[in-house]
This record gives structure tokens, sequence and C-alpha cells, in this order.
């Protein structure tokens, strides 16, 4: 990652703290670069445009909203291109090696959970992704910032006043959106994957009585199916490791309407599933 805006810089600095600096190595997954356009197009609007391996992706967009666009752009890069593995659209922690993956669509409650979870000893793999391995099912790690969303910024504040959310921003596609930084122990045991735990299809709604119950393991791959980036694209190695992985899962529909109920819930599936 890098810039010129030093309001960005900074912010990076915050959330990416835990992470490692290092010279820059021989090979690079990506190179993102996000600077102001070209000199014409700053007479017009105070703006910032990205570039992903030295090439422009995408069109300008307002300045104040340069953090949240770093963070779609980093997750364009890892949805798009690394094929090697199954690529899912999920929130992933682990517990006693086992992943726990939430699974469902954008407003389910995905991100809010994962940021309990997190908060509460769950070790982060991301909020957004899960990165499946064919060969052996692992799940790699991609700890980064947890992106919250209008409500739920303030359920993670209120939920643990403690947390690190910080560097709201107003008025982007969706919404007022902030960050909670990943924790330091998620970041320094980024190179341990976990093994298939629990499949998780949450649906948070106000108020809701708490409400744990097993999914047909077939119904649990076509929810799961239509949740991947790259499904189709690696053909019958990716209905196998889609297939071998929700077999070997703990699969669950979860209702709830309070965070303090759902993390010890969790918690619970987990010690049941471990052997």
């Amino acid at each position: 990652m890098r810039t010129t805006l030093p309001e960005l810089a900074a912010r990076i600095a915050h959330l990416y703290a835990a992470h490692r600096v290092v010279d820059e190595p021989a090979v690079l997954d990506f190179d993102v670069r996000l600077d102001p356009p070209r000199p014409w197009r700053r007479a017009i609007a105070a703006q910032v445009a990205p570039w992903i391996d030295g090439r422009r992706r995408f069109a300008p967009f307002p300045r104040a909203q340069a953090l949240p666009m770093l963070e779609w752009v980093l997750n364009w890069c890892v949805f798009s291109r690394p094929h090697q593995y199954l690529i899912l659209h999920s929130a992933v922690l682990e517990r006693r090696g086992l992943a726990v993956v939430l699974s469902g669509h954008p407003g389910a409650g995905k991100s809010t959970l994962c940021a309990a979870l997190a908060l509460r000893g769950f070790r982060l793999f991301s909020d957004e992704v899960a990165l499946i391995r064919p060969d052996s099912l692992d799940i790699v790690p991609v700890p980064r910032p947890v992106s919250l969303k209008e409500e739920s910024i303030g359920v993670v504040r209120r939920f643990d006043p403690g947390a690190d959310v910080a560097h709201d921003c107003d008025d982007t596609r969706k919404g007022t959106v902030a960050y909670l930084a990943p924790p330091a122990d998620s970041v320094r045991r980024g190179d341990q994957t976990a093994r298939p735990g629990l499949l998780i299809f949450p649906h948070w709604s106000a108020g809701a009585a708490l409400d744990l119950r097993p999914v047909p393991k077939a119904m649990a791959l076509l929810r799961t199916a239509r949740q991947s980036f790259n499904y189709s694209v690696l053909g019958e190695t990716g209905f196998e490791t889609l297939a071998e992985f929700v077999e070997r899962s703990s699969c669950l529909d979860l209702l709830y309407g309070d965070l303090h109920d759902a993390v010890p819930a969790i918690a619970a599936a987990v010690e049941a599933h471990a052997p």
C-alpha cells in the first residue's frame, strides 16, 4: 500500500499498527497506490484515484473517502485474483484450531458478529473473505480491519466501549463506515491456518430471541456456493472443495438480536464440535 496523502497514511499507520513493516519483497501479490489524479482533475474537486499494479482500475472518488476506498480496493484484489483458493464472501474467525465461517447476504450482521467475536477472544481471519485450500481444506488468515456500517458501528461500541473502532466516514456508497483495528495477536498469528469447524448463516433482527439450529448439508452447500467469488472458475475442483468443506463443518442457522447472547452460543457450538 502506498499513498502521498498524509491523512490516509496516518489512518493506515493506526489500523495496521500490528502488521510488520518490511523491505519491498522481490515478488508482490498486489501493488496498491492511492494518490490525487492528474492536475486538471484536482481543480474540479478534492479527489483521489486508485492504481493497482501500476494501472488505474477505478474512477476518482472524493478524497474524504480515501480510507474506505483503499479497503474496497484491497478487497477487490483478494476477491478477484488468488484462484489457488476457493474464495467465499464470508467472515472467518478461529477458536481451538477450528474455523468459524459466517456466511450470508449483505446486511445479515456478519461483520457486526465478527467484530464481537474478535473482541471476545476469537482469532480474526477476515470480516470479508474465506480462502480455502482445495488440497487440505485449510482456511488461510487475511487479518485486516473489520468494516462496520451504519447501525453496526454503535452496536459494537456499546458491546465493548473499549473497542478500537475509529475513522468514521460519512456519505460513502455504503453509508457511514468505521473500522475496528485487528487484534495484534490475530495479526501475529497470520500464518496459522484453521480447519473446517462451524459454518454459520447469521441473521440479525432487532429484539429477536436467540435461535441456533442445524441446517441440512445440501441447503448449506447451495447457500455457500452463492457466496463464492470463483466457484465456477475452479469448476470441478470448486465443487469438490466446497462439498467437502460443508461436509466437515457443523452447519447452523443463527437468528440473534443481542451480541451478548450470540457470542457465548457460538463459543458453546465450537466446544460441541471440537474433538
